[in-house]
């Protein structure tokens, strides 16, 4: 399996981290434990249509992009793929009884981008996961268990743990790497520098 780590805006690291710096370290130092418990408060936002017959069912809580964050802590991310959020008390289409956990977020993730405001997710953000091709996928019948309900989870709540867990065992990204090497190392990488 493989993931492209693209670089964003590196003067957004928490200071004193730079690209020299561990990607372990540099998403530890990204976490925030503040946001623990912000959600429902905060719900983040689906936009875009997802590429499924589920999205019919539950458009407003599908879509080809989630995001969330808390620009006063500086604390942002946009995850991107085709991603369905399925309430088992509310929606029993075709495959209801798949799961007994009352919500579930299931479908695929391309990418996942790491920032420290909504504003600069799109263009200036610390960084971006590329799985495209090799994407993180969770069926609905997973549950709350499946690694994209676990990530997103985390995520809303200031952790990157279930993230590093599936870039260094499913992918075998070497979460010791300075986020330099990674980012050299990357199969986009080659392309980026041709882009530019």
């Amino acid at each position: 399996m493989s993931v492209s780590l693209i670089l964003g805006d590196d003067d957004n690291f928490t200071n004193p981290l730079s690209v020299a710096d561990s990607l372990e370290d540099v998403l530890n130092a990204w976490e925030n434990p503040a946001m623990a418990g912000s959600h429902p408060d905060t719900t983040g936002e689906f936009s875009g249509t997802a590429d499924n017959s589920w999205s019919s069912l539950i458009p407003d809580l599908s879509g080809d992009a989630y995001t969330y964050g808390n620009d006063t802590l500086g604390y942002a991310f946009e995850v991107t793929g085709d991603l369905y959020y399925f309430f088992n008390d509310i929606i029993t289409p075709g495959g209801a009884g798949q799961t007994t956990d009352t919500h579930v977020v299931f479908g695929e993730i391309e990418t996942i981008t790491i920032s420290t405001s909504m504003a600069d997710i799109d263009g200036s953000a610390l960084f971006t996961f590329d799985f495209t091709g090799d994407e993180i996928t969770s069926a609905l019948s997973e549950g709350q268990n499946g690694d994209i309900f676990e990530i997103i989870d985390d995520l809303m709540n200031g952790s990157t743990d279930t993230l590093q867990t599936v870039l260094s065992t499913d992918y075998g990204v070497n979460l010791a790497d300075s986020v330099a090497d990674l980012v050299a190392a990357s199969p986009l990488s080659e392309e980026l520098l041709l882009a530019a």
